[in-house]
């Protein structure tokens, strides 16, 4: 079967949210995905430092000031 691990840091309930609802739909097509919630530092430093995942549900955004553009 073909099973992956989705990675996203705690203390976001909405990438968690988000990777319970992919989980749930994959597993309709018989694929397993697991998930793995990591404390933010950690996420950073062994995980998109060392490209050490296989899919990943992450973001970043920046204030209104300074204007981005």
């Amino acid at each position: 079967p073909f099973t992956f691990t989705v990675v996203t840091n705690q203390g976001n309930d909405q990438r968690i949210k988000t990777a319970e609802i992919l989980q749930y739909a994959f597993k309709q097509l018989g694929i397993d995905m697991k998930i793995q919630v990591q404390e933010w530092a950690t996420l950073i430093e062994n995980t998109i430092n060392a490209r050490a995942f296989e899919a990943i549900i992450l973001g970043w955004s920046m204030s209104v000031e300074p204007d981005p553009y």
